[in-house]
């Protein structure tokens, strides 16, 4: 876990289909982390609808918003934030905190300025740290 607030609330608001999350927590479970499925859910939905501006026939419609509903039948969850900080930030947390904070910003879909803020590699990331150590 990376950030220099580490104390602070976590801000992000993430959703994910359940098969993904579930491979998540099947991945922890294996390396002895529990709780991703239960304290970092909180919200879950057995089916998803959609609106994406068409009709159940799938012609597109005049009003640009969608108010045909798509129904999905696939289940979806929204990740609790503080249940997420509560499964990786803990007294028994098997994962290391560095409270720094990553060099640069987003400018793409990654892409970072400064451009070696955030590299990229087959096997691994390497981040720049605020501190001007990387770790990878």
């Amino acid at each position: 876990v990376c950030s220099k607030d580490l104390q602070k609330e976590w801000v992000p608001n993430y959703g994910v289909w359940v098969s993904e999350w579930q491979t998540l927590d099947d991945m922890f479970q294996a390396r002895n982390v529990r709780g991703l499925m239960d304290a970092g859910v909180d919200m879950r939905w057995e089916d998803t609808d959609c609106f994406f501006g068409e009709d159940m026939a799938g012609n597109p419609t005049s009003n640009p918003e969608g108010n045909e509903r798509r129904s999905l039948n696939r289940p979806y969850i929204r990740v609790s934030r503080s249940g997420l900080k509560s499964v990786f930030y803990n007294d028994d947390s098997k994962f290391k905190t560095i409270e720094e904070n990553v060099v640069g910003e987003a400018i793409g879909t990654n892409i970072f300025t400064p451009a070696d803020a955030v590299t990229f590699h087959e096997t691994h990331t390497t981040l720049t740290l605020t501190d001007g150590s990387k770790i990878s």
